[in-house]
């Protein structure tokens, strides 16, 4: 056995590490991806096919043995490619029951060339048919040679096939593109190391192995760079994908945006524009919503010595909500009779017809007839009005009633009645305010409303109100809190 190093030897080295190199830089770069695994495999295979035949250059006392051993990783390579080629073709890749049967031509050969290695007649035959000269290797034209040539010429033909259909049939224009370059760059090395070994050792000139190594490597490094580049591409078309979805998620924010500043100002419209002006009464109405459309809503009506005054809060925030408002206001107005039980029930057949899903509405209705001084109250799940007597502490009206929505029917809705006298101020809210939250998840709570209305005796109700909001963002901080806040304040002019 002897070993001398050449100057072509060393080169051959070179191209072996550079191989594994790619090897490793192909995996590393998308380890998770069955088409770099693949190949990564596929790259690691050639090298040991390569280092084989490196050995028995440096080594031709080994030449049977190495020939025979160099078999192994020669027959796993037309395997191995042929499933790269389906999943770079986008084929997908598992190992199914005819995926083994591609292993089962290699298996055979490694069968036959066992045999070989194994008998010493003939491995002894083998011996003395094999030879290198000036780097050619020579080797018999058998069975075994001539069945592992046309093996591998098949399997690499099949990947061909399964990359042309692959390409035939995808759209995107840039992977059909990478698909059509890897089976050039595939064709450029397989057919180049195919006629330079196999095929010239079949018809007698034999192999000119060195000289296959550079369209083989220069292939396979080509292959590699589109892979890489692939991975880089497929990040660069995720991000050029994400900034597209952003950009119609923009526009899509924006339409939304400006279908509610549209609701927004519809709703505002459904407001009263302006306080109404009764002789002997002071009145005062504040509402702030939590988003740009909100669920509350308050309204007059003043005719025939009686103002009819409404307060509801629509479940939920937003255009759904604002909607239902419209169609309270719509029968608030639409009904002759007074703001009391026979309107809750009006509206409590309204909501539970009109309203969406599981949507509810709480209200207020008062009824304040002038000049006798009477006071009609009937609520609907609402937060208790507030009556403070002129010299009296703030008294919560209790008069029961579930809220709308529910389809209760007549009789569920009681109506208090009550006398008012100059000074007296009755206070309508809607729970945004008692369910004001701070930072430490505290309610503003009833007490301090109604503390907050013991401090506004003698003010304006515009004053009072300015007054109790003060009172709220200290507590809660500055809107917009987290629910829509309604209040209205009438005094009995006293005098």
């Amino acid at each position: 056995m002897t070993a001398t190093i050449h100057l072509i030897d060393f080169f051959s080295f070179i191209v072996l590490a550079l191989l594994v190199s790619l090897a490793i830089s192909v995996f590393i770069h998308n380890r998770s991806g069955t088409v770099n695994r693949l190949f990564a495999l596929f790259l690691l295979d050639v090298a040991a096919w390569l280092f084989v035949g490196y050995l028995y250059n440096l080594f031709t006392g080994l030449l049977p043995r190495l020939l025979l051993l160099q078999i192994v990783p020669g027959s796993l390579m037309g395997a191995l490619f042929y499933y790269f080629s389906r999943a770079v073709a986008g084929d997908g890749f598992r190992m199914g029951w005819r995926e083994w049967l591609v292993l089962l031509p290699p298996l055979l050969i490694l069968l036959a060339a066992g045999r070989i290695a194994l008998s010493p007649a003939l491995m002894g035959e083998f011996s003395g048919m094999v030879w290198i000269s000036h780097y050619r290797l020579h080797r018999p034209k058998d069975a075994l040679y001539v069945g592992y040539s046309i093996y591998l010429i098949a399997a690499f033909v099949a990947g061909y096939a399964v990359m042309i259909r692959g390409a035939a049939a995808q759209r995107d224009r840039k992977e059909r593109n990478r698909i059509l370059q890897v089976l050039f760059a595939s064709i450029l090395g397989q057919i180049s190391g195919l006629v330079l070994n196999n095929l010239l050792t079949i018809v007698g000139f034999g192999q000119y192995g060195y000289y296959s190594l550079v369209p083989i490597f220069l292939s396979l490094a080509w292959i590699a760079y589109l892979l890489i580049r692939h991975r880089m591409w497929a990040v660069e078309r995720l991000l050029e994908i994400i900034q597209n979805r952003e950009a119609a998620l923009e526009e899509h924010h924006r339409s939304i945006e400006a279908d509610l500043d549209l609701a927004r100002i519809v709703q505002q419209r459904l407001l009263p524009s302006e306080l109404p002006s009764v002789p002997g009464l002071v009145l005062h109405a504040l509402y702030i919503p939590a988003g740009k459309v909100g669920g509350d809503f308050y309204d007059f009506r003043w005719g025939g010595n009686r103002l009819d005054i409404i307060v509801a809060d629509v479940s939920g925030h937003g255009i759904a909500s604002a909607f239902l408002s419209s169609m309270i206001k719509a029968a608030f107005h639409g009904n002759g009779g007074p703001a009391g039980p026979g309107l809750l029930g009006v509206l409590d057949s309204l909501v539970e017809e009109k309203g969406a899903g599981f949507m509810f509405a709480t209200a207020v209705c008062c009824s304040l007839e002038i000049p006798a001084g009477r006071l009609r109250c009937s609520r609907a799940g609402h937060c208790y009005p507030l009556l403070l007597r002129r010299d009296g502490e703030p008294v919560e009206l209790k008069g029961s009633g579930r809220g709308l929505g529910f389809g209760l029917g007549p009789g569920t809705h009681q109506e208090l009645c009550l006398d008012l006298h100059g000074g007296d101020r009755l206070v309508i809210f809607t729970d945004g305010i008692t369910e004001a939250f701070n930072g430490e998840r505290s309610m503003f709570g009833e007490g301090r409303l109604m503390d907050a209305v013991r401090g506004g005796r003698g003010m304006e109700p515009r004053e009072f109100c300015g007054l109790l909001l003060g009172r709220l963002e200290e507590f809660a901080g500055p809107g917009p809190w987290d629910d829509d806040i309604t209040l209205v304040v009438v005094d009995i002019d006293g005098g």
